[in-house]
């Protein structure tokens, strides 16, 4: 008597138009389809690439450098490690022990770290850096493949005292990011 009142409800539904789906089997007007079961689909290593970057290289400008005798935030291999990290994030740059890809070259041209606030607040000054330059996709024997202008800007919090490992850090993640997406673009 049950299955039969379910078999009534199914065809009164069915017959409105309603789509019911009932021990894996789907009545559309007045139609049955059977569901069929989602198989995963499988990784077959076809689709993986190599590593473009093997190596990120990080310069300095003379001007850069010349304005980084005084400044205690900036840190070039903190620069470099986050570069790298977001490279292989994204799977663009193999293990430290790879050695498929080729060296990027990237020479820093302008740095600025400027207060956007005369006061200190809780000990940190509110601050706008900024962070550019050239980086240089290379070949093997070191020649340039092609290159691309990044940019990066950030709003930060120095430390009014001291030295703060942290304090550039979305800064290099922004110039990082840029980097990645310049890579990825061939």
């Amino acid at each position: 008597m049950r299955g039969m009142a379910l078999l009534m409800a199914l065809l009164v539904l069915g017959g409105c138009g309603a789509n019911v789906t009932m021990f894996g089997h789907t009545v559309s007007e007045g139609k049955s389809h059977t569901k069929e079961p989602v198989a995963p689909v499988e990784s077959t290593g076809a689709a993986k690439t190599d590593p473009v970057v093997r190596d990120v290289l990080l310069s300095l400008n003379a001007t850069v450098k010349q304005q980084l005798a005084g400044d205690k935030q900036f840190d070039a291999e903190v620069l470099r490690a986050s570069i790298a990290a977001e490279l292989r994030s994204r799977g663009l740059m193999g293990p430290l022990e790879s050695t498929s890809g080729t060296p990027i070259d990237i020479l820093i041209d302008t740095y600025s770290l400027q207060p956007t606030t005369d006061a200190a607040v809780s000990g940190r000054v509110a601050s706008a850096g900024k962070l550019s330059g050239l980086v240089r996709v290379l070949d093997e024997s070191g020649r340039e493949q092609r290159s691309f202008k990044v940019q990066a800007e950030a709003g930060l919090q120095i430390l009014a005292t001291g030295k703060d490992p942290e304090a550039l850090s979305a800064l290099y993640k922004d110039l990082a990011r840029k980097v990645a997406d310049g890579i990825a673009a061939k």
